[in-house]
């Protein structure tokens, strides 16, 4: 075989380590980083800095745009994070997906030994789970490192390799293919260290290759040919509307950027690097003056097709899931026990919503009707995540008995958001409008209402007790109270109605009352719902 086939093959075997280190690098960084980061965006508040400064940490840990992407598009799809969050972030992750080429151009790539080995002893030395994934980690920087070692080591002897890359209509396409399928245009500027410098690769071309691996960024492929949400959807077409405007303004120039980079008092690597961060930095600021407008655009043009997103939220301690571990999907039993658990957390919510209702209704507590509906706001919350969880349990072959369970705990879940709408929708709206219009009930309404509120209270707290400890005692005990519900609605309606003729009470006290009323059997009927969930009827 001849000197040029060897030298070749090295190549080629550079590349192939360079981009498996890369992607190795990607699974393993997103398997550390991207749930706790999730979780932490989740609890952003809406504050343009921090924003700014988490998704700068969020590119400098996750280096990959894909995988930013697709957490960020989670957090908008369960309303953790709005549109505008979302593109702020995106915007700001630009700048930190850049700053890894720092460390590619500093490091010698003669210390992937080090890396290497240090991995391989904590993949096989290790059993913990984490400590495994920082193995990962690390051997994929040392096979990454040792690709760019092979090129530096080979490129420079093989004839011709870097006058064929200064083609431009060859060596573009195949800058933006990398990126795209890697989701990362860092990963590019890495893979053209070793070529920086060469004789025969023009300083021009290499700028556009850069510019073309970032439009390869914006649009990775893998993304694109799997389904994906209206969110990701979103994100993928706000990247593109933010590097068009800068490779509009920086693509017509390249051999004056090449010249201007040949001023900076740095090697030809570090200069593409330069280059590389300031293009993204520039993104960054150019997408920032649209952002507003942005927003509005990417609603129109990719509608939520729940309808239920907004471009706005307010961001005051942002719920994030306790129980709900994804790693547990896989075991449908003990997901199922998770959801359970944190669907207890809506029924203390609901509980303590009802506890407030006499306060909003008698006392006219303006504040306390305010309270109700961001506590509302906060089951609705967790109802989706709730939601969001059982439905990626359902994607996996259940037992039938599995099957059951999961169903049982849909039907609760949307049981307690029903309750939740109707004290929201209901009982703050009638306690609104009667403190609006003055309306005050008689006191032996209040006693009749406050009666019917305690038999409520405690139909419910029984029937969310009965599904927590799955006690079908308990929830037949709920049900058996109907006769006593309905009994006391009949009797409270008599007392209204004779009221309402003999001129006691007028109608729009009545109507107040038996609205009421209505919405307290009501609440008592979902609770229902749920015991006979629990007693499998």
């Amino acid at each position: 075989m001849s000197q040029s086939w060897i030298l070749a093959a090295e190549a080629v075997t550079g590349v192939a380590l360079y981009l498996y280190g890369v992607e190795k690098s990607f699974f393993a960084l997103g398997l550390l980083h991207a749930e706790p980061l999730k979780q932490r965006l989740g609890a952003l508040p809406d504050h343009d800095p921090r924003g700014w400064l988490a998704g700068i940490l969020t590119g400098l840990l996750l280096w990959c745009n894909r995988v930013i992407q697709e957490r960020l598009s989670e957090l908008a799809a369960i309303d953790l994070l709005a549109c505008r969050q979302t593109l702020l972030m995106l915007l700001a992750s630009l700048i930190g997906t850049a700053l890894p080429a720092i460390p590619l151009a500093a490091i010698p790539p003669g210390i992937a030994v080090a890396p290497l080995v240090a991995g391989l002893l904590l993949l096989y030395a290790i059993s913990e789970s984490r400590w495994r994934l920082h193995g990962h980690l690390l051997l994929g920087l040392g096979l990454l490192f040792l690709g760019m070692a092979t090129l530096a080591d080979t490129l420079p002897r093989l004839p011709g390799v870097a006058a064929t890359l200064d083609i431009p209509w060859l060596a573009l396409p195949l800058a933006a293919l990398i990126a795209s399928l890697l989701g990362s245009a860092t990963a590019v500027v890495g893979l053209m260290l070793p070529l920086a410098g060469m004789e025969g690769l023009s300083g021009s071309t290499a700028v556009l290759m850069i510019l073309a691996a970032n439009l390869g960024a914006a649009l990775p492929l893998a993304t694109l040919l799997k389904e994906s949400s209206a969110q990701l959807d979103r994100l993928l077409l706000a990247q593109l509307v933010f590097v068009i405007p800068g490779l509009l303004l920086v693509a017509p120039w390249p051999e004056r950027i090449a010249a201007g980079l040949a001023w900076l008092p740095f090697s030809e690597g570090w200069r593409l690097v330069v280059f590389h961060i300031a293009f993204n930095l520039l993104i960054a600021l150019i997408g920032l003056l649209p952002l507003r407008p942005l927003v509005q655009l990417a609603h129109k043009l990719l509608p939520d097709p729940f309808g239920t997103e907004v471009e706005s939220l307010e961001f005051t301690e942002r719920y994030w899931p306790r129980y709900l571990d994804e790693d547990l999907l896989p075991t449908p039993p003990l997901a199922l026990a998770m959801a359970r658990r944190e669907t207890g957390l809506i029924a203390a919510l609901i509980e303590e919503m009802l506890a407030l209702v006499p306060e909003a209704l008698f006392q006219g507590d303006a504040n306390t009707i305010v309270k109700l509906r961001k506590m509302d706001d906060r089951v609705d919350e967790i109802h989706r995540a709730v939601t969001r969880y059982l439905a990626g349990i359902g994607g996996s072959r259940l037992s039938a008995h599995v099957a059951d369970e999961l169903m049982a705990a849909m039907t609760v879940s949307n049981e307690l958001e029903s309750i939740g709408d109707v004290i929201e929708n209901n009982f703050a709206h009638l306690a609104e409008a009667s403190l609006d219009e003055r309306v005050a009930l008689s006191e032996e309404s209040r006693v009749a209402l406050e009666g019917y509120h305690q038999l409520v209270i405690t139909a419910f707290r029984q029937a969310a007790d009965a599904f927590l400890s799955a006690d079908p005692a308990l929830a037949r005990a709920v049900m058996a109270q109907k006769e006593s519900v309905s009994a006391l609605d009949a009797q409270a309606r008599q007392e209204q109605m004779r009221a309402l003729r003999s001129g006691e009470k007028d109608f729009v006290a009545y109507s107040l009352f038996m609205d009421l009323y209505e919405n307290y059997k009501r609440i008592y009927y979902h609770a229902k719902r749920i015991a006979k969930v629990v007693a499998g009827v």
